[in-house]
């Protein structure tokens, strides 16, 4: 696996963080810790970081990223840019990335199903609609004419409906 060298001057805990949002194993996080740090006890102390209280939500993990990615980046522009500075951000900045494609597709999928809820919804509406009209001109308004302005109805209806439609 390739080595990503620690950054000078951040807490265990900070770098604790940084390599478990990179989903990379307790193991190797010991192993890049030198060992200082057991397996069991970084899963332990990541976990405790993690649901202290009130900790982060998916949206401020993102934006955690975010900043140490910012930070990172600001800082390199004083030194000279070299692989491992540029695999690491990179590294950090794939993270990001999935977690953002991530969350595209659960809102596509969200949107996916709110949209179909909206037109079934809808599609009930106008069918409820409909039969009421139906019952109250029934004495009124020939089968025949009846048959064209549900046509024209129905018509209507899927527009409105479509027009309702959220674009993911």
């Amino acid at each position: 696996m390739n080595e990503i060298p620690m950054a000078r001057g951040k807490s265990v805990d900070d770098q604790l963080i940084e390599l478990a949002a990179m989903e990379i194993s307790a193991e190797e996080i010991s192993r890049r810790l030198g060992g200082a740090v057991t397996p069991a006890r970084v899963r332990q102390r990541v976990n405790d970081l993690l649901t202290a209280g009130d900790w982060l939500t998916d949206v401020q993990k993102e934006r955690a990223l975010i900043r140490i990615l910012h930070m990172n980046l600001m800082a390199m522009r004083g030194e000279e840019l070299n692989a491992d500075n540029a695999k690491l951000q990179l590294q950090y900045a794939n993270v990001l990335l999935d977690r953002l494609d991530k969350r595209q597709a659960v809102t596509s999928q969200q949107l996916e199903t709110y949209n179909a809820n909206v037109g079934r919804t809808l599609g009930e509406v106008v069918i409820h609609a409909l039969a009421y009209m139906k019952g109250a001109l029934s004495a009124e308004i020939d089968a025949q004419r009846w048959d064209l302005l549900v046509e024209d109805a129905m018509l209507s209806a899927r527009q409105a409906i479509a027009a309702k439609q959220v674009d993911s």
